[in-house]
């Protein structure tokens, strides 16, 4: 509705308006190019709003090192929107976890400081993108106390990238006074020594018995080394009724919903773009596949014993097979 109203000019609003909130929609729907396109026709749009849409399309697209020259022009430009503080922590957080990196990175403004791993692409854009890594992580660490009235949030983010171990508590103590719950305190709280593991695990434990991220679950598992939390882990999951959710394609956004039931997937739903149009759905029988739903396909699989097909429906008719034969 937004892309015609754009072509055959009855907006209700200005243009420009209608521009940012289309591509802001793109970023959201795996669309990131489009956004970039969208941003960039004349006249160019540079407000506060279409620099952090361009830099999370930029981010979405792997293009590390224009994304973080974006964002620092957003931050230099805007000092008081948070916004851009909170997408560098959240793109660049996954990175330095996959790397093994400690949860507190040195930036004292040299890019020879940062704890990064010379092998992944998103933490080492070049030698320019990398000081830029590191000049961004000290603004945002050290304006971190000054955006929290903005949105708290900044301090529990921030603490990943904190000076020092210290730096890092303080911060996560600081966002903990506001009386907020997030089960990323408990991952961070665990690994700075805040929380004991018993502790962070009655803290995560009703995020967790409902519908949590999957590998906000595998940080913080990867943490446990107690025999009695272990137990308790594995009991969780083991009559786990609740929802996981996946990022199958690495770009900060779930597109993949798992149901559970006693421990073993029940339902299963995929959408690739998040535009709200299911791509596949599978039900299973105590974990195994019965019945596969390929939306888009308008086809139907039956299985017999996994993984034979019994019977494919499609817009074309039924296909019984021999049971278990394919």
């Amino acid at each position: 509705l937004l892309k015609s109203a754009l072509q055959n000019k009855w907006y209700a609003y200005n243009k420009d308006a209608a521009r940012l909130l289309l591509a802001s929609l793109y970023t959201k729907t795996a669309r990131a190019a489009e956004a970039l396109s969208l941003l960039n026709e004349r006249p160019l749009l540079s407000g506060k709003d279409a620099l952090y849409i361009r830099a999370n399309a930029l981010y979405l697209l792997g293009n590390i090192g224009d994304a973080r020259k974006t964002v620092r022009q957003g931050a230099l430009q805007f000092p008081e929107d948070p916004r851009f503080a909170l997408l560098f922590f959240d793109r660049e957080r996954e990175p330095l976890q996959e790397n093994g990196a400690d949860t507190f990175v040195q930036t004292a403004g040299s890019a020879d400081n940062a704890e990064t791993s010379g092998g992944n692409t998103a933490l080492n854009g070049g030698d320019e993108s990398d000081k830029t890594f590191a000049e961004l992580s000290s603004l945002f660490v050290s304006r971190a106390y000054d955006l929290q009235d903005a949105d708290p949030d900044v301090l529990l983010k921030a603490s990943v990238f904190a000076f020092s171990e210290e730096d890092g508590r303080r911060l996560l103590k600081a966002w903990n006074a506001y009386g907020k719950t997030d089960p990323r305190y408990a991952v961070y709280a665990l690994k700075a020594g805040l929380m004991s593991e018993e502790k962070a695990f009655d803290y995560v434990e009703p995020f967790f018995s409902g519908t949590s991220d999957y590998a906000l679950v595998k940080s913080f598992v990867s943490l446990v080394s107690g025999e009695k939390t272990k137990e308790r882990v594995r009991k969780l999951y083991a009559a786990f009724a609740g929802t996981l959710r996946f990022d199958t394609n690495g770009d900060g956004i779930s597109d993949m919903t798992v149901n559970y039931r006693s421990g073993r997937p029940s339902f299963i739903e995929y959408d690739a773009n998040r535009d709200g149009i299911i791509d596949w759905t599978v039900d299973c029988d105590y974990g195994v596949p019965v019945k596969v739903n390929l939306v888009r396909e308008d086809a139907v699989l039956w299985y017999g014993t996994w993984s034979s097909l019994s019977r494919v429906i499609w817009s074309g008719g039924t296909y019984t097979l021999n049971e278990d034969r394919l």
